[in-house]
């Protein structure tokens, strides 16, 4: 059985290169709903969907944050009567039958999202484990919302803006008795931050190299998520901090503008213990 569904991308001063993934996005679903948090338009994105029934183009006028801009495709998917809704970033290209093999999970009635595996190339191994699984969070790009679910245990957190939004959706989802499953055969092609590559001791890792207004957001937002999901979800919450930490010790010994971001995470843990969100 085929279920329908709709889809949203959240644009943020888009290039051009941006219309091939909202050209594809647009194929996969039966509606796609761009959401753009621009201070300025990109003409050329409008010209090529302005003409396509398909599309419904949405512009904030300003960066009202991915949390808001999500929760704005999803209560107009409701409103027009999808039950489900696919969510990409600007930067995820949607690979062939990705949405068609997550949406044949037999429990897709409890589970608050189907997320895909994603690929940081264009090459892939076939996974040998599950066809699906069950995980503690996912991203939202690329993964499939039950929109019902959506709506009993509410939309995502505005003011968390950026940074773990989808981890906090996901475990409250979970909070409410509903399950995170992995399409372990879906496959999205993602982009994670301007990754660059080091290594030391024989060892190789990467370098997100955010600006420092991203590391912000992480630390305060990372500061909101544990302080109300440690307890039912220590397992996940240790992880997001031990992971903060190494994030922390790359910044101090590797990554450039270090005194600016350590002040920027200073400031959202200010602001955490303060309750500044704005």
């Amino acid at each position: 059985m085929t279920i329908p569904f709709a889809t949203c991308i959240v644009l943020y001063n888009p290039d051009k290169g941006i219309i091939k993934n909202i050209l594809r996005a647009a194929e996969i679903s039966m509606h796609l709903y761009v959401v753009d948090n621009s201070m300025k338009q990109n003409q050329e994105v409008l010209r090529s969907i302005q003409d396509l029934e398909s599309i419904s183009y949405i512009n904030n006028g300003k960066n009202i944050g991915i949390a808001a801009a999500l929760n704005i495709a999803a209560r107009r998917a409701i409103k027009d009567g999808y039950s489900y809704l696919m969510t990409l970033d600007q930067d995820s290209y949607v690979l062939d039958d990705m949405a068609a093999e997550m949406l044949q999970y037999e429990g897709i009635d409890c589970a608050a999202i189907i997320s895909p595996t994603y690929l940081e190339t264009t090459d892939h191994l076939e996974y040998a484990g599950p066809r699906f699984e069950p995980i503690e969070v996912s991203k939202t790009s690329g993964s499939i919302m039950n929109l019902a679910i959506f709506s009993e245990v509410g939309g995502f957190v505005d003011k968390l803006f950026i940074d773990f939004v989808d981890i906090e959706y996901c475990l409250r989802a979970r909070k409410h008795g509903y399950v995170i499953i992995r399409a372990n055969h879906a496959y999205l092609r993602h982009q994670i931050g301007n990754l660059t590559p080091h290594s030391f001791a024989g060892k190789k890792f990467f370098t997100l190299n955010y600006p420092p207004i991203r590391y912000y957001y992480q630390t305060r937002n990372l500061c909101y998520v544990c302080s109300r999901y440690f307890f039912p979800f220590k397992r996940q919450c240790s992880r997001e901090i031990i992971t903060f930490i190494k994030t922390f010790s790359k910044i101090l010994f590797i990554e450039k503008s270090k005194g600016m971001k350590i002040l920027h995470i200073v400031k959202g843990f200010r602001d955490f213990l303060l309750s500044r969100y704005n």
